[in-house]
């Protein structure tokens, strides 16, 4: 609320909300009459009320998606797959090596995007990451 008061909208990180002990963002915004701030408004919406807005078909219908922040925080996502709220252990899981773990994660530090061709046996999968423009969050899929 301090942001909106002070005549800026703004977007909060993933917060545990204290009556449900949901993950929610909360959004706030000021209230103007005549150029002039006379309050502000807010509104928080639970994270697992977002799945069906990310709902995208990639990669053939076998990807997945997700929101998450530069540290690999997942904010929201396209599927439930993964119970984890940690890219990095998704990352293992499908069995990304370290190295290319490191260096997404420093692209995502620098505000980078990019993309990632691993071999999954004799098969190949992708990574594609890239920056929202709100927050230090990026659009990435498997």
């Amino acid at each position: 609320m301090k942001e909106a008061l002070a005549g800026r909208a703004y977007i909060s990180d993933v917060i545990i909300d204290r009556t449900f002990q949901k993950p929610t963002i909360y959004y706030s915004a000021p209230v103007r009459s005549n150029g002039k701030i006379l309050g502000a408004i807010a509104l928080g919406i639970y994270t697992e009320d977002y799945g069906g807005s990310i709902h995208l078909t990639s990669l053939g219908g076998e990807g997945e998606s997700y929101v998450i922040d530069s540290a690999g925080k997942v904010i929201l996502q396209s599927h439930k797959t993964y119970s984890t709220h940690d890219l990095f252990i998704i990352f293992e899981k499908l069995a990304i090596t370290a190295q290319d773990q490191e260096a997404i994660q420093q692209n995502m530090k620098d505000g980078i995007g990019g993309k990632l061709v691993y071999s999954t046996g004799q098969d190949h999968s992708h990574v594609f990451y890239q920056p929202l423009g709100i927050k230090n969050w990026y659009l990435l899929t498997v």
